[in-house]
């Protein structure tokens, strides 16, 4: 991420002739719906789409880069064909190409039209997840299940399974990269090195929530429907609980880069897109960023340098600024097809943002190569 240096004449850091915000928005890559040629403008920072990526059909709920930012996963499914199959794909990002591909086993039994009957169907990979090494990549399904991609070895394991009656909608690894929390319903924290579970963390509430490890890796924020609740990974204990506003839904979390603050994204009571942050320490909310009227917000991300949150919602994209407390660019899909985004990911360099929805569409400055 291009840091902020603000200068005492005009507040306004720059490279060469470049303002930061230029360099930030450069390279900005969305994946988004049917993706084609396009051009779009919004408070004097130009983009345009570069490249078409996946076609029609292909549909992305996930995605996260590689920790050299060479790579980027993206997780869910291709429903062209008469059958969905649960896909998860590599890009190579300098080439903008598929580098690999693997369908993921994803099936399950649902009750059926006809009472008293199930049929079987395909579900999407709902989450993916570098080990900081690079050489894996861990796959959520949704269901009672996950999967370890080993890179170099190019193959995928037996699916690991989880208690029955929770499942795997997010999977995230641990900054030593020897732990990989799994989240749906309960919590559990696997040992990569024994593959076995070292605890089970239980909570009521939402089973799709969403967990984060703190920079350190020392606590592991699970995210639920009405709160959020800080664990400390080595006593094993519960060591606070920040609650959402009444009527307020939450859908993912995440900590900024230093650890001090955490952002939570969902929903408030009017069923607006909201973003709160909150102090860690204090147990207190520092700031909220809404968005537009019954726009929902699916996911927030710091910037490696904590200067912005890159927000997914409906139908668009927005950059936030953390220290001036305003929105540096909002690009809109232009699509009227899409409905939502659900993931966003920062390359590690912060000059790349990757946001998972339908296909994938390269974003950059107008005029930049």
């Amino acid at each position: 991420m291009v840091g902020r240096r603000r200068t005492p004449h005009n507040g306004r850091a720059m490279q060469g002739n470049r303002p930061w915000w230029a360099l930030l928005v450069a390279g900005l890559a969305a994946i988004l719906a049917s993706v084609l040629l396009w051009n779009a403008s919004y408070q004097h920072i130009p983009v345009h789409s570069t490249a078409r990526l996946l076609p029609p059909g292909y549909n992305a709920s996930s995605v996260a880069f590689s920790p050299d930012g060479k790579t980027l996963a993206v997780g869910g499914e291709h429903n062209t064909g008469p059958h969905a199959e649960a896909k998860v794909w590599l890009w190579d990002v300098a080439a903008r190409r598929m580098s690999n591909e693997i369908t993921v086993p994803n099936t399950g039994r649902v009750p059926g039209p006809e009472r008293g009957k199930t049929i079987e169907r395909t579900f999407p990979v709902t989450s993916v997840a570098f080990s900081p090494d690079g050489r894996t990549v861990a796959i959520g399904g949704g269901r009672e299940k996950f999967w370890l991609w080993d890179l170099a070895a190019g193959r995928v394991s037996n699916p690991f399974t989880v208690p029955q009656g929770n499942s795997a909608v997010s999977v995230v690894f641990s900054p030593d990269g020897k732990t990989l929390a799994v989240a749906g319903g309960n919590v559990q924290l696997r040992d990569l090195t024994t593959r076995r579970n070292t605890v089970t963390i239980t909570e009521p509430g939402d089973a799709n929530g969403s967990v984060a490890f703190s920079p350190d890796g020392k606590t592991l924020a699970i995210e639920r429907s009405e709160y959020v609740r800080l664990w400390d990974v080595g006593t094993r204990r519960n060591t606070a609980t920040i609650a959402a506003p009444h009527g307020h839904r939450l859908r993912s979390v995440a900590f900024s880069p230093d650890g001090k603050t955490l952002a939570t994204s969902g929903s408030n009571a009017k069923d607006d897109g909201e973003i709160r942050l909150w102090d860690v320490a204090a147990r207190r909310s520092t700031a909220v960023v809404t968005s537009r009227h019954q726009h929902r917000v699916n996911s927030a991300v710091f910037s490696p340098d904590g200067a912005t949150l890159a927000i997914g919602g409906d139908q668009d994209l927005r950059l936030w600024d953390v220290a001036d407390r305003r929105y540096l660019a909002v690009v809109n899909t232009g699509d009227e097809d899409v409905s939502r985004i659900d993931a966003v990911a920062f390359s590690p360099d912060g000059r790349t943002v990757a946001v998972a929805g339908y296909g994938i569409r390269l974003w950059r400055e107008a005029g930049d190569d």
